[in-house]
């Protein structure tokens, strides 16, 4: 599980060589409540990263309160038991969160309880 960029004013940026060579997953443990979160106030940006494969119990695999942008990404065969799949873009308190997808490819993700690939609120 990664909290990232949890302080105010922070800026991060993820790049993977290639979708095929690397993925970020969580071998379907059940025990997590996401597997990335991104913070109010952050900004991250993830190109050529997949998020596939995994399973979590309360939010989703990528879960937005700040900025967040996905550019040249696979976000796929994800499962939530609770919230989406995939996304789950929300403000918080301090303010709407923002998503922009670029280029990527968004596919078979499932939720129990709401919304399969993403959520915007």
């Amino acid at each position: 599980m990664l909290a990232l960029a949890d302080r105010a004013n922070r800026a991060l940026s993820l790049s993977g060589p290639d979708p095929s060579t690397l993925s970020i997953s969580n071998g379907n443990v059940l025990k997590k409540d996401y597997n990335v979160h991104i913070f109010p106030d952050a900004t991250v940006t993830f190109k050529n990263i997949p998020f596939t494969n995994s399973t979590v119990r309360l939010s989703s695999i990528i879960e937005n309160e700040g900025n967040l942008t996905i550019d040249h990404c696979v976000i796929a065969n994800d499962i939530s038991y609770y919230k989406s799949g995939g996304i789950y873009n929300h403000g918080s308190s301090q303010g709407l969160a923002e998503l922009a997808i670029n280029n990527s490819h968004i596919s078979t993700n499932t939720s129990s309880y709401s919304n399969g690939g993403w959520h915007y609120k």
